[in-house]
């Protein structure tokens, strides 16, 4: 399990991005503006449970890795921190995307489907874990496999309680978000800089250790 000291920086770069509003967060938004606060919250769990999907992967697939080679570690560190750069360099270059009503069935069925569906189809999901979470990891302060479950956990956790106060303060501006699409038009602009300042930062710490 990681440290106090270890976990400070990860729950600031994980905040960093939570509140930073990326595309499931649009979905959710725009699922709390028509569709009300009960199907934004019923899809955020759906949201969640794909991103369960997503962590399992990253943790056995950096596992295999890792168990192979440990000098991995490093390789993997770094090209994550460039993954992310370039990640928010293609967020800088794309237009903006305007703040489209996600239309779907009502019902929570249909709600958690469809939460689930658009985490689970989403290209960058696994990448991104794949590149976020060793970017923590200390060999020194236990299993490698452990620690990446654990942030990893911590970090879904984290998206739950973020992405439902996106779906309420949505639901609660419902009607000025439904006129006023701007901000979330330019939104890239936000999460291209994030994920830049992200990568750099941790390709300085792997240099670091």
């Amino acid at each position: 399990m990681p440290t106090a000291a270890a976990m400070a920086p990860f729950i600031l770069a994980a905040l960093a991005i939570l509140l930073t509003p990326g595309p499931v967060v649009l979905y959710i938004i725009s699922r709390s503006v028509e569709r009300g606060r009960t199907a934004a919250l019923v899809s955020v769990l759906g949201v969640g449970a794909a991103s369960l999907v997503h962590a399992a992967v990253a943790v056995f697939g950096i596992s295999g890795l890792l168990a192979a080679s440990p000098a991995t570690l490093r390789v993997i560190q770094y090209a994550g921190a460039g993954w992310l750069v370039w990640l928010g360099i293609g967020d800088l270059r794309r237009p903006g995307a305007g703040a489209e009503i996600v239309r779907g069935q009502s019902g929570s069925g249909a709600a958690f489907a469809e939460g689930f569906t658009v985490n689970i189809l989403n290209p960058k999901a696994p990448i991104f874990y794949l590149a976020f979470l060793p970017q923590f990891v200390n060999p020194a302060q236990g299993p490698v496999p452990v620690q990446i479950a654990w942030f990893a956990g911590v970090f879904g956790a984290m998206a739950m309680v973020t992405d439902s106060a996106w779906a309420l303060t949505a639901h609660a501006a419902g009607r000025y978000l439904a006129r006023h699409t701007g901000f979330l038009r330019n939104r890239h602009y936000i999460t291209g800089t994030v994920l830049i300042a992200l990568g750099v930062v941790a390709a300085l710490a792997a240099a670091g250790t």
